[in-house]
C-alpha cells in the first residue's frame, strides 16, 4: 500500500531524515516513536505532501507520489493542534473536505450524521469550535479527517494535549475508525504506551533513521537497540559484558537494607530520589554505576521502607541486586 525507499531530507548540511526505508500493507497501524526532534513529524509531513523529500521515492497505492501535491494525494494529516475552521459549525468542518467531493447534499449530511454519531456529539452538529470542549475538538478534527474514508491517515501526536482519561477515549475511538473503514495509520508519538496501544507495528526512529522496526509486543520484549530498549522501560544500564549491554526495567530492580557486609551478590546505592505515583511509587539511587531507578506498590514493605528513610533525610544506604533472568542483553554496536 505504501512504500518508502531511502527518503532523506536535508535542510542545507543538516541531515533531518537519512535513508528511511518502510513498508505499511492495507489497514496496517503503525506508530513512529522516538524522542523529539528525531524526524518523526517531518517523516510524517513528507507522506502527507506538506514537505517534499531532498532523496528517495514515495510509492502509494502502486503510485510513485513522490512528487504530488498534497491535495491530490488523498492522504489527511490530523495535527496536534486541531486547526478546525472558527467560523464553521462542527457540522461544517467535518463536511469540509466532502464539499470537493462528487457527493450528493444528501450523501454528505447522512456522512456528517454518521460521524458525528461515532464520536459522539451527534446533538452538537450547530455548534462552534469555540463553544465545545478541547477533546471535543480533538474528535471533530479525526471525524473531519475519517469522513474522507481515506485509505491512509497520518496522526501527528493528536493526543499529546489532552489529559489521560480522554486520550484513552480517542484512542479506543481511533482504533473503531480505522476498524470499521479498513484505514491505514501512521501515528507519531513520543508516548510508548499510545505506540503499543494503536500501531500493530512500531517503528523507534532516532537522529532521523529508524532503528528498530518490528511488532510491537517483539519491541517490548526483546529491543534490539538500546534507544529501543530506553523506549520500551529499560532504564538501567548494567555493566556490559564483552560482547553486549546489558539492561534492566527498574520493576525488577531488588532493593533489600544494606547491612554493611559484603556485596558480592549486589550493589550499593544511595537513596536519592522517592516519587509517590498512586498505586505505584519510584525511587532513584546513586550508586558506581551511575543511577539506578526502582518502582514498585507503594503498599508493600520496601516501599515503605523507602518512605521512611527519605523522610529522615538519612541518606541510607541500600543493597540493590537483580534476577539474572531479567536482565536484557543487547548488542553493542546499534545505538
Amino acid at each position: 500500500m505504501l512504500q518508502l525507499d531511502q527518503v532523506s531530507k536535508f535542510y542545507g548540511p543538516q541531515k533531518v531524515l537519512k535513508q528511511v526505508s518502510l513498508r505499511l500493507g492495507h489497514s496496517q497501524s503503525l506508530a513512529l516513536l522516538g524522542a523529539s526532534g528525531c524526524g518523526k513529524s517531518t517523516l510524517l509531513k513528507i507522506i502527507a505532501g506538506l514537505v517534499v523529500p531532498s532523496e528517495g521515492k514515495i510509492v502509494y497505492l502502486n503510485q510513485d507520489i513522490t512528487r504530488v501535491k498534497a491535495h491530490l494525494r488523498k492522504i489527511p494529516l490530523v495535527f496536534q493542534d486541531h486547526l478546525l475552521f472558527p467560523h464553521l459549525s462542527v457540522a461544517d468542518n467535518i463536511a469540509f473536505g466532502l464539499r470537493v467531493t462528487n457527493l450528493s447534499s444528501k450523501e454528505i449530511k447522512q456522512r456528517v450524521g454518521e460521524s458525528l454519531d461515532l464520536i459522539q456529539l451527534s446533538g452538537l452538529g450547530q455548534r462552534f469550535p469555540s463553544q465545545i470542549s478541547g477533546g471535543q475538538r480533538q474528535r471533530v478534527a479525526l471525524a473531519r479527517a475519517m469522513v474522507l474514508r481515506p485509505q491512509l491517515i497520518l496522526l501527528d501526536e493528536p493526543l499529546s494535549n489532552l489529559d489521560t482519561s480522554l486520550r484513552m477515549e480517542m484512542r479506543r475511538l481511533i482504533t473503531h475508525y480505522c476498524q470499521q473503514f479498513g484505514t491505514a495509520m501512521i501515528l507519531v508519538t513520543h508516548d510508548p504506551q499510545e505506540a503499543l496501544s494503536l500501531g500493530d507495528f512500531l517503528a523507534v526512529m532516532n537522529h532521523g533513521e529508524i532503528s528498530e522496526f518490528s511488532r510491537g509486543e517483539e519491541l517490548y520484549r526483546n529491543p534490539k537497540t538500546l534507544v529501543g530498549a530506553k523506549m520500551m522501560g529499560f532504564e538501567n544500564k548494567l555493566p556490559p559484558t564483552e560482547s553486549d549491554v546489558l539492561v534492566l526495567r527498574p520493576e525488577d530492580l531488588q532493593v533489600h537494607p544494606y547491612d554493611g557486609g559484603t556485596t558480592q551478590n549486589g550493589l550499593v546505592g544511595t537513596l536519592k530520589i522517592l516519587e509517590f505515583e498512586g498505586d505505584l511509587g519510584r525511587a532513584a539511587f546513586d550508586t558506581t554505576l551511575g543511577p539506578l531507578a526502582w518502582r514498585g506498590m507503594t503498599q508493600g514493605l520496601v516501599y515503605q521502607s523507602l518512605l521512611a528513610s527519605y523522610r529522615s533525610g538519612s541518606g541510607d544506604k541500600w543493597l540493590l541486586s537483580w534476577d539474572p533472568d531479567k536482565v536484557h542483553r543487547i548488542p553493542q554496536h546499534p545505538v
